[in-house]
């Protein structure tokens, strides 16, 4: 994923539950709340972003569900989709360890 001042592109994305993520997010130019992403439903803490790197982190979801991620102040946000497992594939698929894939690549609104 991209996240920039204004927005994650994409901004909404599959995985299933009990599978392994590594969400890998490239900062093409944050600022202010935006430097940093949370989702306290799926993982503890931040991710904290920089500018021109890639910062990534990992976690497994263990319950289907729609989980809401943001920057700090919850203004600029998008959507992780936990799916189950048993039943229902992720959305594109998945890539390396299940590592969340877009769903369909629609940029977020809004800035902090």
């Amino acid at each position: 994923m991209e996240a920039s001042s204004s927005g994650y592109n994409p901004n909404d994305f599959t995985v299933r539950a009990g599978v392994p993520v590594r969400w890998e997010i490239t900062d093409t130019g944050t600022t202010g709340c935006t430097s940093a992403v949370i989702s306290a439903d799926l993982f503890g803490g931040q991710i904290s972003l920089a500018h021109g790197t890639t910062s990534s982190k990992e976690f497994t979801p263990s319950k289907p569900g729609q989980y809401r991620f943001s920057c700090w102040m919850g203004m600029v946000t998008g959507v992780i989709n936990v799916v189950d497992a048993k039943t229902t594939r992720a959305g594109s698929g998945s890539t390396k360890s299940g590592a969340a894939r877009p769903k369909a690549p629609t940029p977020s609104s809004g800035g902090c």
